[in-house]
């Protein structure tokens, strides 16, 4: 939410990362189909300028909150 992420993008992150909690291997350091949906849609949102946020710092700021969600630093 400090980023602009919007709650109804915030709640279908949510669901992404359910739906793929039993895909998730700590040692493949992967997303899941499910979330990497959701990034595509969140990139796609910064490029059409309705996420008022810079494309490089949007693939930033979502890679470094997901891998800080997963642990993978």
């Amino acid at each position: 939410e400090e980023n602009g992420v919007s709650q109804p993008d915030i709640d279908s992150l949510k669901e992404a990362i359910e739906q793929d909690s039993s895909i998730i291997s700590e040692d493949s350091k992967e997303y899941g189909l499910a979330v990497e949906s959701w990034l595509q849609v969140m990139l796609s949102k910064a490029v059409e300028t309705s996420w008022n946020i810079e494309l490089g710092v949007a693939s930033s700021l979502l890679a470094t909150a997901l891998n800080g969600f997963y642990g993978w630093f």
